[in-house]
């Protein structure tokens, strides 16, 4: 680096100051000699509180005595900072000579980037963990976008429509509507619920029953959510007993009805059997009794 001996110490304080990475600058005995403002505002300490003092009672783990010593830089270490943590470089500053007259690290704020990155990792596994969940499920679901477009649908939601991930995907919602509005856009345009809606989908334009809701994130609506299944194999099934079953009512009350008449058949023989009966005298023609 060079610089132009026009430029003033208090020029050079000022460019220093305006970084917005933190510089602490040490002399070969460990002294602070350089601490500019954004070191200031991420270890929350005065630049004249530091100026002049050993830099690990300013910064207690600090390692910029250990490059003095060992003549090796250090790049890109992160750096427990009390409050916070850093990401710094600490380099060797060598005379014209050659000769070791301090150190310098440049470092800056990474807790909230580490922040941020658990938060998306987290996210992202959430994400996944949702997306194996809906690919596991039994009923049809579909997630549009905000615009309106197909962005997820899940395996049994292409055998239910008779369509395939890539004749939806990135496509209109309206893309697996036969007859019926869709209700996804109602979703959308509503930002209500619907349930029990009736539709027919697909190429066979089969019958579907299905309730959809808005996806709402912090209140702004980011799509919505569509889970449905085919009502009318089923329905057939229902008609199909219901159409049955008098005729097998009938049949039983057919049955009952020969039993009974069967019962009383033979208990009026028994009663004709065990009941007295007169007897004819074939050579008189009178009739007598019984003997008892």
């Amino acid at each position: 680096m060079a610089i132009a001996s026009s430029m003033s110490l208090a020029q050079l304080e000022a460019i220093l100051d305006a970084t917005a990475e933190g510089v602490i600058a040490v002399d070969p005995a460990g002294r602070v000699v350089l601490f500019n403002a954004a070191a200031g505002a991420i270890l929350r300490r005065r630049a004249k509180d530091a100026l002049g003092k050993a830099v690990q009672d300013v910064v207690p783990n600090s390692r910029l005595p250990d490059v003095v010593r060992s003549g090796e830089d250090e790049l890109d270490q992160y750096q427990d900072a009390g409050a916070t943590t850093i990401l710094t470089s600490r380099v060797v500053v060598r005379g014209g000579d050659g000769e070791i007259e301090g150190a310098v690290a440049i470092f800056r704020d990474v807790s909230e980037v580490q922040a941020l990155t658990g938060q998306l990792r987290t996210a992202r596994e959430l994400r996944e963990l949702s997306e194996a969940i809906i690919r596991c499920s039994q009923e049809a679901i579909s997630i549009a976008d905000a615009k309106g477009n197909t962005v997820l649908v899940n395996p049994a939601y292409t055998r239910l429509m008779g369509l395939t991930e890539a004749q939806v995907i990135g496509r209109p919602v309206t893309a697996d509507i036969a007859e019926g509005e869709s209700v996804h856009l109602r979703v959308l345009r509503t930002r209500k619920a619907i349930r029990g809606a009736r539709l027919r989908v697909g190429p066979h334009a089969r019958e579907v029953v299905v309730n959809a809701a808005p996806l709402l994130v912090g209140g702004e609506l980011r799509g919505s959510s569509c889970a449905g299944s085919s009502r009318g194999a089923r329905s057939t099934r229902s008609s199909a007993r219901g159409r049955r079953s008098p005729g097998r009512r009938s049949s039983r009350g057919r049955r009952r009805g020969r039993r009974r008449r069967c019962s009383s058949s033979a208990r009026a023989a028994r009663a004709r059997s065990s009941s007295p009966t007169p007897s004819t005298t074939p050579a008189t023609g009178a009739t007598a009794p019984s003997s008892a």
